[in-house]
């Protein structure tokens, strides 16, 4: 029962799913042995993921979560103890211009306020709660 409940914690924070435009549904996933973060488009009638690209990044990828606008991305970056905030391109989306943030911590969960100007964050293994002003992205 453990590891089912680890395997779906695991899940939930790899995953973040954001409408690009119409019925196109983008999925997100961290490829965290890779440092980076993969483009899936997702067809809405069958189920299928069809690969549409990737952003590298500087470390692993942990955690994802979308503005409401869905104009940018926000990443943990677990090895370097950052934050990223990713431009999604509107109609494509795929993911451009990633800027990074200290985060002080190893964040395992991030979260962005629906008015979009908090990021909040958890790490479990540090202990850490934290609440960050979003600036410029």
């Amino acid at each position: 029962m453990k590891s089912i409940l680890k395997l779906a914690s695991w899940m939930a924070f790899l995953f973040a799913v954001a409408s690009v435009t119409g019925a196109r549904e983008i999925v997100y996933v961290s490829e965290s042995g890779d440092n980076r973060i993969a483009i899936f488009s997702l067809d809405g009638e069958t189920g299928e993921l069809a690969r549409i690209g990737a952003l590298d990044l500087p470390g692993s990828p942990g955690s994802l979560d979308t503005r409401a606008d869905h104009s940018r991305l926000y990443a943990s970056v677990r090895s370097t103890k950052e934050f990223a905030s990713i431009a999604v391109d509107r109609e494509t989306g795929l993911l451009s211009d990633a800027k990074f943030a200290p985060a002080g911590s190893n964040s395992t969960y991030v979260h962005v306020d629906k008015t979009g100007n908090w990021l909040l964050s958890a790490s479990y293994s540090d202990g850490v709660v934290s609440v960050s002003r979003i600036v410029d992205g």
